[in-house]
């Protein structure tokens, strides 16, 4: 379980959690001078980011950096990520008829934490994209249950089943994936009406977006508003992420996307990160600065598999000490330390044969 190593704390020891704000990872907060990021080293029996989807092919492909990243010590270069070998088929190669691009996803987090309360969710998310947009998708969804409270109290199994409601697991079928979260729209023949984004990205979104960095990047911290609590650079790679975990990324908006992060101030690129499965990849990273919390909390990455360019799965990990609960004899705080994965996942993108089979990973 990912918070096996979660301590809990008595009512000192918590003030002294909270006194102690342990040092953030280093790094030129401009982001176009070369520094160092710390590497946060993982247990290998270790889950996105913070919800966090994909595998593919043997193209001699690299990341594409800039003068604007930071490495981190065990980075080669600024300039050019090696690829690692090869992996199964390459879902850019295109599909035939009859075939589906499967995108799966599994996920163990702890997410959610407001005020003195956390959620750790394990969960899969699988899809199966046909060959013409039109045709009828498949979702599945499951998580484990009951949804784990953090720090545990008296009121824990009423939070449990509230939370629990929240979270639709099942499958559903529908013409271009136009079913709802909640399993609206199911089984219907016809699409329904979508509207394209980061989210949801639509043949014709997906056509209409740049392909050079510096606009894409432009494009890409135009969501937040005068008044958002998050700065254009985190609404950014928030929206990147959740492009890449859609698994219908063609490449080489993919070699965009990545070149447009890596002029993001700040940004940190660190190898031979794990993700849930244990596969390694290249981590793009950057930190979730808000207006509330400047310094930040935690280091945010998406883990990217340097051969084809797909994303393998995301990450969260702490950069400071945060503390969940007053701490009593009864109910303990929860400290959550620096270097703790508070997210990880797990993604794969494939081509598979038929609708509800997984690939041969």
């Amino acid at each position: 379980m990912i918070n096996d190593d979660v301590r809990p704390r008595s009512k000192e020891q918590s003030d002294s959690g909270r006194a102690k704000i342990l040092a953030e990872i280093t790094g030129d907060p401009a982001g176009h001078a070369e520094g160092k990021a710390r590497v946060v080293q993982l247990a290998p029996t270790r889950r996105t980011s913070r919800w966090l989807l994909i595998g593919a092919a043997a193209a001699a492909m690299v990341i594409a950096a800039t003068a604007a990243c930071t490495t981190s010590d065990n980075d080669q270069s600024p300039s050019r990520v090696q690829p690692r070998g090869t992996v199964a088929a390459d879902p850019d190669l295109g599909l035939a008829a009859g075939q589906y691009l499967y995108v799966g996803t599994r996920s163990d987090g702890i997410n959610n934490a407001r005020g003195d309360v956390a959620y750790q969710v394990e969960a899969t998310r699988e899809i199966w994209v046909p060959a013409t947009w039109s045709d009828r998708w498949m979702e599945r969804r499951n998580h484990a249950r009951p949804v784990k409270i953090l720090p545990a109290s008296a009121d824990t199994p009423e939070r449990q089943r509230s939370v629990d409601q929240s979270y639709f697991p099942g499958e559903w079928r529908a013409a271009c994936g136009s079913w709802s979260y909640m399993g609206e729209n199911v089984d219907r023949p016809e699409c329904r009406p979508i509207e394209g984004g980061w989210h949801r990205p639509t043949p014709q979104y997906v056509a209409a977006l740049p392909r050079d960095p510096d606009a894409l990047l432009a494009k890409l911290k135009e969501g937040p508003g005068p008044d958002a609590k998050i700065s254009p650079e985190l609404d950014a790679f928030g929206d990147a992420r959740e492009f890449l975990t859609t698994g219908l990324v063609p490449k080489d908006l993919r070699t965009t996307l990545h070149q447009a992060l890596l002029r993001l101030p700040g940004i940190k690129v660190t190898e031979n990160v794990p993700n849930l499965d244990g596969r390694k990849g290249t981590a793009l990273g950057f930190v979730d600065a808000t207006r509330f919390v400047p310094q930040g909390t935690e280091l945010d990455e998406i883990i990217i598999d340097p051969s084809t360019e797909q994303i393998i799965g995301t990450r969260s990990t702490m950069i400071r000490n945060m503390v969940l609960g007053e701490g009593n004899q009864t109910t303990p705080a929860v400290v959550f330390e620096t270097g703790k994965v508070m997210s990880h996942s797990a993604i794969t993108v494939a081509v598979v044969g038929r609708v509800g089979i997984k690939p041969a990973i």
